[in-house]
């Protein structure tokens, strides 16, 4: 199994992360994300603004973008912060069809400068 992706942030820094996900990663559908972000020690739940939209091209991508201001990220404690991101196909049929991404850890810094 392989380590989880691991990133580092400042307390109160706005928390903005974007990506294009790989060609075949979601098929095409009509997808939406949400994201939370639990504390590792109070299970503490932080959910981000989490947006999917298709990119234009000749393969089927999508777009992927996780925001929290920095007012919210300025409340959380320091420390480890586990995510995963939940994809949601709601044209899918019967119901909607849902995938997760592998988890991540945000590693919460301390901020020096206020």
């Amino acid at each position: 199994m392989a380590a989880p992706i691991t990133y580092d942030h400042k307390r109160g820094d706005t928390l903005s992360r974007a990506a294009i996900l790989p060609a075949g990663t979601l098929p095409l559908g009509d997808w939406s994300a949400r994201c939370s972000l639990v504390e590792q020690f109070t299970n503490k739940v932080h959910p981000l603004v989490a947006t999917v939209v298709p990119v234009a091209g000749p393969d089927v991508r999508y777009a992927l973008t996780l925001y929290a201001p920095a007012s919210e990220v300025e409340q959380w404690r320091v420390g480890k912060l586990f995510g995963d991101i939940e994809f949601i196909d709601a044209s899918a049929t019967p119901e909607p069809f849902k995938v997760s991404s592998a988890t991540f850890i945000i590693n919460l810094k301390s901020d020096v400068t206020k």
